[in-house]
C-alpha cells in the first residue's frame, strides 16, 4: 500500500511533468490529481493554464504565419504609396511651373496691348479678360499648393507603418517560440 509520502511524490513527480510538458509547447496533458490541499490547487490551475493555452494555440499558430503575410503587405503599401505620392508631387510642380508661365505670358500680352493699343475704345474689355484669367491662373497655383500639402499625410502613414513592421517582426519569433 502506498505511504501518503509516496503519494504527495507521484503528485508532485506529476506536476512537474506537466509544466515541463508545457515548456515544450504540449498543451494536451491534463494533470490527474484529486488532492484537496495545496497540491490540488495547484493541479487546478496548471490544468486551468493548460486550458487556456490550448485554446490560444490555434490563435497563435494562425497569427503566426498570418503576421509576416501582413508585415509584407503594409512593406507594399509603403512602397506603392510613396511611389503614387512622388509620382502626383511631380505631377503638381509641373503644373505649378506651367501655371506660372502662363501667368507671365497674360502680363506679357497685357502689358503690350496697353503699350500697343492703349487708346483703341473697347480695349478695357480684353485687359479684365486677361485680368481674370491671370486671377484664375494664380487660384490655380494656390490650389496646387493645397494639394503639395495634402500630401503630407503619405510621409506621417508611412512613418507609422515603419514603426509598426519592427514590432510585428520582432512578436513573430517570439508567437512561434511560445509554440
Amino acid at each position: 500500500m502506498e505511504t501518503a509520502r509516496e503519494t504527495k511524490r507521484g503528485q508532485i513527480r506529476a506536476l512537474v511533468e506537466a509544466a515541463r510538458g508545457m515548456t515544450e509547447g504540449n498543451f494536451n496533458r491534463l494533470v490527474s490529481i484529486k488532492a484537496k490541499d495545496e497540491i490540488g490547487q495547484l493541479a487546478y490551475y496548471i490544468n486551468q493554464t493548460l486550458l487556456n493555452l490550448q485554446q490560444l494555440d490555434p490563435v497563435v499558430k494562425g497569427s503566426s504565419g498570418q503576421i509576416p503575410k501582413a508585415s509584407s503587405q503594409l512593406s507594399d503599401v509603403v512602397r506603392t504609396t510613396e511611389a503614387a505620392t512622388l509620382k502626383v508631387l511631380d505631377e503638381t510642380e509641373k503644373i505649378m511651373e506651367e501655371q506660372e508661365r502662363a501667368t507671365r505670358e497674360l502680363e506679357r500680352v497685357k502689358e503690350w496691348l496697353v503699350a500697343e493699343h492703349g487708346d483703341l475704345p473697347g480695349l478695357d474689355p480684353a485687359i479684365a479678360s486677361l485680368d481674370t484669367v491671370g486671377t484664375l491662373h494664380r487660384t490655380s497655383l494656390d490650389r496646387t499648393m493645397a494639394i503639395i500639402a495634402a500630401m503630407e499625410f503619405q510621409d506621417l502613414t508611412t512613418q507609422k507603418i515603419e514603426k509598426t513592421l519592427p514590432i510585428m517582426s520582432e512578436v513573430t519569433p517570439r508567437l512561434v517560440g511560445l509554440l
